[in-house]
Order: structure tokens, then C-alpha cells, then sequence
């Protein structure tokens, strides 16, 4: 707040707003969506759990795009073998792998081989 907000102290500039979340297959199929070209993630640790969120449905999606954090900024309760085992389950196979600049962090695209 000290630094937000320097002239005016006592204003707090916090505040608590409620989000609806839903899964991604909800939103493909309440959107009649049936095919996804590519579907880019970027969710600050919370990538496998969007990605699973996708159901039956992931095998819509072409390409798939997210990043993994290989620090302990972010709190994770996977690990990318994890996430390399699922989409593997599913015929997709790693196309793409690039160290983003100062960080522990790696960009990864997987494309479905069976689109």
C-alpha cells in the first residue's frame, strides 16, 4: 500500500473480489466449440489443472501452450513429467521447447497427433 499509493496513506488499495471459475470443458461445450486450433495457458503454476479441466474435450484441441516454472516462486503440486505423462495419454507429443530469458522457466508447445 506504501508504495501504490505514497500521498494518500491511509486509503487501502486492497480488496477481495470473487471470481466464478469453471472448467474448461463447460465453457467449450456451453460455447458449442468443437475445435480448438491452439490453446495457449498461462496460469502461474495452475497449467496441469487447466489442462485436465479440458476432459474429453482435449482431444479437440490441436496444439497446446504453457509454460512451466522450474523455481519455487509458485506453489505446484505437479511436476512437468506429470504433465508430460498426461498429454502423452492422449497422442499428444512435444514440438517445442524454449528457456525464457532470466528465468527458471521454460515455454512448451504439444501438438495432437491425431488432428
Amino acid at each position: 500500500n506504501f508504495f501504490l499509493n505514497f500521498f494518500n496513506k491511509n486509503k487501502i488499495q486492497f480488496y477481495d473480489v470473487k471470481v466464478k471459475v469453471d472448467r474448461l470443458d463447460n465453457i467449450l461445450n456451453s460455447l458449442k466449440i468443437q475445435y480448438v486450433d491452439i490453446l495457449k495457458i498461462d496460469t502461474e503454476g495452475y497449467d496441469f489443472n487447466v489442462i485436465k479441466s479440458l476432459g474429453d474435450e482435449i482431444k479437440n484441441v490441436e496444439y497446446i501452450y504453457f509454460e512451466h516454472h522450474f523455481h519455487d516462486m509458485l506453489v505446484k503440486d505437479y511436476h512437468l513429467s506429470d504433465v508430460h505423462s498426461y498429454l502423452r495419454n492422449f497422442n499428444f507429443i512435444k514440438v517445442f521447447k524454449i528457456k525464457m530469458y532470466f528465468r527458471k522457466t521454460f515455454e512448451y508447445i504439444y501438438h495432437n497427433k491425431t488432428l
